[in-house]
């Protein structure tokens, strides 16, 4: 699913892309974005923190991740979730 809401302490969120049965869940992290805007970044850092305290398993992935990659560990990880 894609933009899939989770409320994560207290706060409600959007997650680029989930798999929420499996709580597995996929970011697109923009260059500019996390790394010039320090805000934003320490708030990802914080959510997925605290996502992982809510067992999800959170891949991330840039605009330099191939298809191939990002196939591969979603392919892996929803394997890793189904055993």
């Amino acid at each position: 699913m894609q933009q899939f809401p989770v409320v994560v302490a207290g706060r409600q969120r959007f997650l680029d892309y989930a798999y929420p049965h499996e709580k597995v869940f996929l970011e697109w992290d923009g260059y500019d974005e996390h790394v010039l805007n320090r805000e934003v970044f320490d708030d990802d850092r914080d959510r997925d923190g605290e996502l992982e305290l809510m067992g999800w398993l959170g891949l991330h992935f840039t605009s330099r991740t191939t298809a191939t990659t990002v196939v591969s560990r979603v392919t892996r990880a929803l394997a890793l979730r189904a055993a």
